[in-house]
This record gives C-alpha cells, sequence and structure tokens, in this order.
C-alpha cells in the first residue's frame, strides 16, 4: 500500500479563548500514536499554543494599537458598576478586533489550504469545537475543496461527538467521525490512499466508503448518500487498549496532561441536561494500572500536572489511584470533576478519608456540579439521582480532607441557572436555595473556591432536548445550527449577543442570560471566584497566585490578558506553568533524568573500587 499522508488540525478562532486552551490535547494525540502506529505519515497542526497565538495575534495589522487602547480602557471596565461610555468604546474596540482577526484568519486558512495541496494529503483530520472555531473549520473544508479538491476532510471532537449527523449540514466536510475515531480514520485512511494509489477519484473512494458504512463495516462514521446524512453505530473500544499518547507540538503548550481515568459518568441513568451517553457511549471504566501507565509514560515526557478526564471520577475511583500512585511512588498534582457521593453523611468518615489520601497523592482541584440546591429540581428536573445533603456532605469531606493533611484543596461548584422550573417554584427561590446552601457550608469553614454559573441548555442526545417541551423549553427549527456556530463573545455584555431564539418557562435567550449574570454578579460580590473550574484552579497554584485572593488575581490578570490581545501574562503563566509541571515530574525515581544519573553514579562507584 501507498504511505498514508494524514495532516490534523486543531481548530482554533485566531485568538485565545481561554486560560486552558493551550493544554496538551490527549485526544490528537491519542489518534496520532494509533496512526503512526500502522506506519501512516502523520501532520500534526496544533496551533492552539501560546507560542502560536502570540505571533499570529502580534502579526494582525492594527492589533498592536488596538491592544494598548484595551489595556488602558481595562481598568475602568474590570470594577464594579463601570461607566456606560467606557463600555461602549470596549464593545466598539472588541468589535473592530474581531473584524481584523476575521481578515488574518482568511489568509491563514488558505495558506493552509495551498499547504495541504502542496503536501498532496490524502486526509485532513479537524478537531471541531463550538462557534468560531466551527465557522472556521468549515472555512477550511470549503479552501481545501477549491486547492486540494482530492484530500477527503473528515470532521472530528467534542463537535462531532455533540451533533454529530448536524455537524455535516451546511458545510463542506466530505465525513465525520464522532466519538473515537483511532479506528475509522485509520480505516479511512487506508482505503483512500489504497484507491488513490489505483487511480480513483475522491467522489469514487467516498461512494465507496459508503458502501461499507452503509453494511455498518466503518464504526462511529457520518457519511452522506444519496443527498441524506447518515450515520454507522457507534463501537468502543476498550480504554485498556488506548494507545499510549504521542505529543509533538512543540513548544507553546501548558504541560498539563489530561489523563483517561475512566470516560463518561458513572452514574447510569445520567442526568437529565447530559449527553455523555450519545457522545461517549455511557460510562467506560479503565484499569488502574492502564492509568497509571499512561500518567508514569507522560511523567517521563516532564509532564508532572495532570487533569483527570471522567465527568465524575467517584471517590473510591480516586482513591484506588491515589493508593496506586503512593505505592508507586509517583509525585504529581492533579485535578478532577465528580459529583455528589451517595449516603454522603452516612459516609462522611468515609469519604474524609479517602479525599485525604487523594491529597496526600497530589489532589489539588475538583469541581463538582450541584446544578441546583433544591430537592425538588434535582428529582422533577435535573433527575440527578443525588440528595442536596448528598452534594453539601461531599464538598465538606473534601474541604475537611484538605484541612487534615494541610494541604490546600480547590473545590468549584457549578450551578444551572435559571433551571427549567418544577410546578409552583420560581427561580428566585431556587436561586435563594443556591445561597444558602453556599452559605452553610461556610459556616462550616468549608467555603468553596470557585463557582461557576451557566443558564439551562438543551443539547442532542439529553433528556431536555429529546423532552424540550416537558420541561419547559421552546426551540426554533433551527436552533442546533445556530447554536454549533454560537460564539459566545465574552469580550461583550451577554446582553448585547445575538439571540438564538431559545425560551425556557417563558423567558427569552437574552433575559436567561441577564437572570444567569444577576446570580454571578451576586456570587462575585459575596467574594467568590466566579466561572474558574478545576484546571484554572491547579494553574493559578501552579503558578504561585495562593489563596482566595489570589484565585481572583488570576482570574483577573488572564481575562484582562485574553480579551486585550495582550498574551505577556499568558505566556509568563505557560512557563511557570511548565517549570512546575517539570519540577515535580523530575522528583520520580523512574524520570529518565535520574535514571541517567543514577547510571552514572554507579558507573563512578565501578570505577573507583573496580
Amino acid at each position: 500500500m501507498k504511505q498514508v499522508k494524514i495532516y490534523l488540525w486543531n481548530s482554533m478562532m485566531g485568538q485565545v479563548y481561554s486560560a486552558s486552551d493551550s493544554f496538551l490535547d490527549n485526544g490528537l494525540a491519542y489518534l496520532q500514536a494509533a496512526c503512526e502506529a500502522k506506519g501512516m505519515d502523520v501532520e500534526l497542526d496544533d496551533p492552539a499554543n501560546m507560542d502560536f497565538m502570540t505571533g499570529f495575534v502580534q502579526s494582525v495589522p492594527g492589533v498592536r494599537s488596538l491592544s494598548a487602547k484595551l489595556s488602558l480602557l481595562a481598568p475602568r471596565v474590570f470594577r464594579p458598576n463601570p461607566d456606560a461610555g467606557d463600555m461602549q468604546s470596549w464593545y466598539a474596540l472588541q468589535e473592530e478586533a474581531s473584524q481584523i482577526i476575521a481578515g488574518k484568519m482568511e489568509e491563514y486558512l488558505l495558506d493552509l489550504a495551498k499547504k495541504i495541496q502542496k503536501g498532496r494529503y490524502h486526509i485532513l483530520g479537524i478537531k471541531t469545537w463550538l462557534g468560531k472555531r466551527h465557522i472556521y473549520s468549515e472555512r477550511l473544508a470549503a479552501l481545501v475543496q477549491e486547492h486540494a479538491p482530492e484530500t477527503i476532510i473528515i470532521s472530528g471532537g467534542p463537535q462531532m461527538n455533540q451533533f454529530q449527523e448536524d455537524c455535516l449540514t451546511d458545510n463542506q466536510f466530505d465525513l465525520g467521525v464522532y466519538s473515537e475515531g483511532e479506528k475509522a480514520l485509520v480505516r479511512v485512511a487506508e482505503i483512500a490512499a489504497d484507491k488513490r494509489a489505483q487511480g480513483w477519484k475522491k467522489g469514487q473512494i467516498l461512494s465507496f466508503i459508503a458502501s461499507l458504512a452503509d453494511r455498518d463495516l466503518i464504526p462511529n462514521l457520518v457519511y452522506r448518500k444519496d443527498g441524506a446524512i447518515r450515520k454507522t453505530r457507534a463501537k468502543f473500544a476498550s480504554l485498556d487498549d488506548l494507545p499510549l499518547p504521542l505529543y509533538s507540538c512543540g513548544e507553546g503548550k501548558v504541560n498539563v496532561g489530561v489523563v483517561v481515568d475512566d470516560l463518561g459518568c458513572y452514574y447510569k441513568k445520567g442526568c437529565a441536561f447530559c449527553a455523555h451517553k450519545t457522545s461517549l457511549g455511557g460510562y467506560r471504566p479503565r484499569k488502574i494500572i492502564r492509568t497509571m501507565a499512561e500518567i508514569e509514560h507522560l511523567i517521563t515526557q516532564d509532564i508532572g500536572l495532570f487533569r483527570f478526564s471522567s465527568s465524575a471520577t467517584p471517590a473510591n475511583k480516586g482513591y484506588k489511584i491515589a493508593l496506586k500512585a503512593l505505592s508507586r511512588g509517583v509525585n504529581m498534582e492533579f485535578s478532577m470533576f465528580t459529583r455528589g457521593e451517595h449516603s454522603a453523611l452516612k459516609r462522611y468518615p468515609e469519604l474524609v478519608h479517602k479525599y485525604q489520601v487523594m491529597a496526600k497523592a497530589g489532589l489539588r482541584a475538583v469541581f463538582l456540579g450541584v446544578e441546583a440546591a433544591n430537592q425538588r429540581v434535582l428529582d422533577e428536573i435535573v433527575e440527578k439521582g443525588n440528595t442536596v445533603d448528598d452534594l453539601f456532605y461531599t464538598v465538606a469531606a473534601i474541604k475537611e480532607a484538605s484541612m487534615l493533611e494541610k494541604t490546600h484543596v480547590d473545590v468549584g461548584l457549578s450551578f444551572i441557572h435559571p433551571v427549567p422550573l418544577p410546578k409552583g417554584l420560581d427561580a428566585e427561590e431556587i436561586m435563594h436555595d443556591n445561597l444558602s446552601f453556599l452559605q452553610k457550608l461556610e459556616e462550616r469553614n468549608c467555603r468553596v473556591d470557585s463557582v461557576l454559573v451557566t443558564p439551562a441548555g438543551p443539547l442532542p442526545g439529553a433528556r431536555w432536548f429529546e423532552e424540550q417541551v416537558r420541561y419547559g423549553f421552546a426551540l426554533p427549527e433551527d436552533f442546533l445550527s445556530t447554536y454549533m456556530r454560537y460564539n459566545f463573545e465574552l469580550g461583550k455584555d451577554p446582553k448585547t449577543w445575538p439571540d438564538i431564539g431559545i425560551n425556557l418557562n417563558g423567558r427569552s435567550f437574552k433575559e436567561m442570560l441577564e437572570e444567569a449574570g444577576r446570580f454571578s454578579q451576586i456570587l462575585a460580590d459575596k467574594g467568590y471566584a466566579v466561572n474558574l473550574t478545576d484546571e484554572h484552579c491547579l494553574c493559578a497554584r501552579a503558578c504561585g497566585f495562593l489563596g482566595h485572593e489570589g484565585l481572583l488575581e488570576f482570574k483577573q490578570k488572564s481575562d484582562q490578558a485574553i480579551l486585550c490581545l495582550d498574551y505577556a501574562f499568558l505566556n509568563k503563566m505557560a512557563g511557570t506553568i511548565n517549570k512546575h509541571s517539570r519540577l515535580i515530574a523530575r522528583k520520580n525515581a523512574f524520570h529518565p533524568l535520574n535514571r541517567r544519573n543514577a547510571g552514572l553514579e554507579a558507573q563512578k562507584r565501578k570505577a573507583v573500587h573496580g
């Protein structure tokens, strides 16, 4: 078979969107490892790194002047009750920045399409994300169809996992791969290279692939046939068979490794708003020894900071991983997402012990979805499978374990507000319950470190979407098409964002955003860091931002850097995190540097004692 050539591109929007954008991308690393294991020639292009993004933004004509104006205005905007005139100036500058970056992105995408043309790649695989990154992925597909028409263009990533067939509407992607791409991408690439070597054109190759897909011979594939968009059944390999990730993205990445402990959530019914059964195939556990093998593999690459990928790492699983790490003498720091533990009050001493062991093993941040601290909402609307007490005492156990271990563990909570309303309840009552929940934790000396607030949103595969009327949603026909391409413009007041037509319990989209913003402002006024997740907390602490004030300072500085297009702080942050990650990794006896030093010492002793 002819050498298979694959180009993998991590989509971007021309500017930094979040402080965690530059984390190592384990999904692309798994794909690259799987393809190269089959002898394929893979070029991985991941522009989500600080070196690239800094150079890209600074090369945009006029951006330096704009950045200076934004930086001068920022102190007057990032304060309580900013002047209306200052805000209007801020919005105008943000809009100007968006327009000039869009022009630069068009040049960049055209150059990329020509590079793919010159390289005669069989496959272009695009990791697609929400909003502008999806729009730019579609634009790249159109340009590649024009300049490299024989290259097969495959969409994948979180956007494809979530929206599946809808991701191929109104664009020029040839195929899509959802959930796991390791087998589907490899199979399609093999077919493309083989058939092209025989003189087949792309249209013939795609027809052949569609014929195989019709017989379900290529899993996890979204394809076009007779004017319709179809998909094959999902098949999921054992997580224990995942290849060790291969990172080859060069400098500029933030060395926080995303490690697969499990995928999905162990709560089998699933919350009503969650679509993980559709996108991830439900809950899929991984053997602890395989998770540890991946952690130790990454440690040998100077990575000592990790985020567990599971949607909810249970206390028992986290505890067993921690025990294994301690028994093997592994030094690391990590964060994770979890959910309220069942019977948390009854099991409280057990939970404190397990989280204390996790803290000893390196746990530094936990994020937990409360959604609403109202039992009727949890039972009737969210269908959480938890009591309010479960959530309360899980948080309390983490905080008590942190105090006993004398190691700070950040805890972040997420609330959905406004949330669909049970009959007889109103949003004000639910917000009161949420604030009371936080106050009671504070009175117990268990104040949480961060709170995330998002308005309710129904997504494909979730019961909120499939039974939208029952939950109080009204959606326009084009909701999914609009939402896929919707850009949450963080530099602008949500009241100024375009409407997407969603309605919840009689509230318009803008009213939903206003209500979420009101709750967020109340929390900010009470001193909480708002909208920082566990990985942001992990980064802040690695950078030396300590205590409650440290988190607030980290958020303010990172937000300003992103919105002012001045990435000096983000670059400094990346360098500090990488130094911290490297120092932790090199504390491990099995790190190559320590093995080499141990070998040299052994040689010296042998020479001396000959």
